[in-house]
């Protein structure tokens, strides 16, 4: 199917920059306590606060005095550099374009560093408390300048601040992270509220692990070759396929088997195969996963077939195009491209605000406007948005809109969170449930 409106010329994959509100701040009692037991000549307070610190972990989570629904969440660190920042990256919460927001406060007198965000007590999120570089590395300069060229209105030593910061994170070393299922997911660190919904991300049992396949997909209408995997359950290849755009990220630490397999052994999800495409390079992904035509006929004239051929062939009705962020953007556009191929479509903080418009008469948006003008087709589609991702966000809903009234079978997620995968992984098993059974639509 031919794309029912004209390309956009410039095809920018910046993401769209403005002046963002910043996270809502506020005081933590533990730190107010320790400032108040200082002031009163305690010698002892700043070394009993630390030993707390370290036998809770952190961050520090209290209940807001006045909203039974909020919390209190302070992040901390210690640094004795009395000039040094310490750039607290909280996933779509804290951003550049409010840095000063973003950075951990002194308290005088000591090597504590703090923050404290008043939050939904639901909110769950990828976060890494870090000092930025000495020096700025080439990857920090670089992203300044893509936000600057994005209309970003924040000062570029802010930006180079704060992407220096992103290009050293490390763990935070006062946080646990033995024993989560998040770390399966991220090798930095998290903070997950009493609230945040329960995930099916969970391990199948030692006795049945599923089994993932890893072969090579040469692409003549893309002109390169990548890692392509293939995951089923133990209990087979199911008569479900799933394809999953970025899958060298879904392969890592056993993810992937953490995600469907658990759910699988636990007969929350039917058996399944899933096909995970490599994204090769950063340079490859923001050319293929941006409403690429020759990326999707590349699935559907190549590498469909290919696992066909091999005894992987699935009725378009069985078959789920899945992504996250330009990943999700893609799933969407196949199924409005390739909709003989892909009858399910599930998109996981879908990028659709691209293209960044740098044309004049250029409109933001192209695939919202696309489904807005093509006849409805016969496909479903699953979105999902953290409530954090503003520009996202606000896209998103007007897709969900336009689906609507255009009479699409559509399921429709907002998340506390931001584009994050951790949140991508936690909602996994029940968004595929919306669309092919097993949980609730609503959900």
């Amino acid at each position: 199917m031919e794309d029912p409106l004209p390309r956009p010329i410039s095809g920018i994959t910046v993401p769209p920059k403005g002046q963002r509100p910043g996270p809502t701040l506020a005081d933590s009692p533990a730190v107010e306590a320790l400032r108040a037991a200082l002031d009163a000549g305690d010698g002892g307070a700043l070394a009993a606060f630390w030993r707390r610190v370290e036998e809770s972990g952190t961050p520090l989570i209290e209940p807001a005095p006045d909203s039974p629904n909020e919390s209190l969440v302070t992040f901390v660190a210690r640094e004795a550099d009395q000039v040094k920042d310490v750039v607290l990256l909280a996933n779509r919460v804290t951003e550049p374009d409010a840095y000063r927001d973003s950075v951990l406060r002194r308290l005088p007198g000591t090597d504590l560093r703090h923050l404290t965000l008043r939050m939904r007590s639901d909110w769950r999120a990828g976060r890494t408390p870090r000092p930025p570089p000495r020096g700025l590395p080439a990857s920090a300069a670089h992203l300044a300048e893509r936000s600057l060229a994005a209309g970003s209105g924040t000062p570029r030593a802010d930006l180079e601040r704060w992407f220096g910061a992103q290009a050293c994170a490390r763990p935070d070393p006062l946080h646990r992270r033995a024993g989560g299922w998040q770390a399966l997911v991220t090798d930095g660190s998290w903070v997950e509220l009493p609230d945040a919904p329960a995930t099916t991300v969970n391990p199948p049992p030692a006795a049945t692990p599923g089994r993932l396949e890893e072969t090579r997909f040469a692409s003549a209408l893309l002109g390169n070759e990548r890692s392509v995997w293939t995951y089923s359950s133990a209990a087979g290849r199911g008569d479900w396929l799933l394809v999953m755009t970025d899958g060298e990220g879904w392969v890592r630490h056993g993810l992937i088997d953490a995600v469907l397999g658990g759910p699988m052994a636990a007969g929350l999800l039917p058996p399944m195969t899933a096909v995970l495409i490599d994204s090769i390079d950063v340079p490859t992904r923001l050319r293929e996963l941006a409403c690429s035509p020759a990326f999707v006929d590349a699935l559907d004239e190549e590498l469909l077939p290919q696992l066909a051929a091999a005894g992987l062939a699935y009725a378009p009705e069985r078959t789920i195009i899945a992504g996250a962020s330009l990943g999700g953007l893609t799933a969407a556009y196949a199924a409005l491209r390739a909709p003989h191929r892909f009858r399910n479509a599930y998109s996981q903080s879908g990028s659709f605000w691209w293209p960044t418009t740098k044309t004049l008469g250029e409109e933001p948006a192209w695939l919202n406007r696309c489904f807005a003008t093509a006849e409805r087709l016969p496909v479903k589609l699953r979105l999902e948005v953290g409530l954090h991702e503003r520009g996202m966000l606000q896209h998103t809903r007007h897709l969900r809109d336009v689906l609507l009234a255009k009479g699409y079978d559509l399921s429709y997620l907002e998340f506390n969170g931001g584009a994050d995968r951790l949140w991508w992984a936690a909602s996994l098993a029940r968004g595929l449930g919306a669309r092919i059974g097993g949980f609730s639509s609503t959900s």
